[in-house]
């Protein structure tokens, strides 16, 4: 599972854009208040191209609401688990405070979120 703690998040993020330059043949990016706007949207756009796309058609499905979520399948899922990992992705894509403000993610998140709450319910 994914680190809920956002330190970790940027950790992580920190290590495969460092990575992606080493790759790519590029200096990494070295940390001074003069390009840490830089760096956040470096970022951003890293967690984007990370994050699920959304879906056409909506979530219609488990399997849907699992990639969404980003969990690896419905089996051993608790409402716990569901609530936290929903929690954790609205407060990035959160149209309004999100580090990446999408409605579209936000609103499959909310219908993920559902699905397999229902579908906890029915077992």
């Amino acid at each position: 599972m994914a680190p809920s703690d956002p330190r970790e998040v940027r950790a992580a993020l920190d290590a495969a854009l460092e990575a992606q330059a080493m790759l790519d043949g590029v200096e990494p990016v070295k940390k001074s208040s003069g390009n840490l706007q830089s760096e956040n949207e470096r970022l951003r756009a890293a967690l984007s191209r990370m994050a699920f796309r959304p879906l056409v058609g909506g979530v219609r499905s488990v399997g849907h609401a699992t990639y969404v979520l980003g969990v690896p399948g419905a089996w051993g899922l608790d409402e716990a688990v569901i609530q936290a990992r929903y929690r954790f992705l609205a407060s990035i894509f959160h149209p309004d405070s999100g580090l990446i403000p999408d409605s579209e993610r936000l609103r499959q998140l909310n219908d993920a979120r559902s699905i397999l709450l229902r579908h906890l319910a029915e077992e």
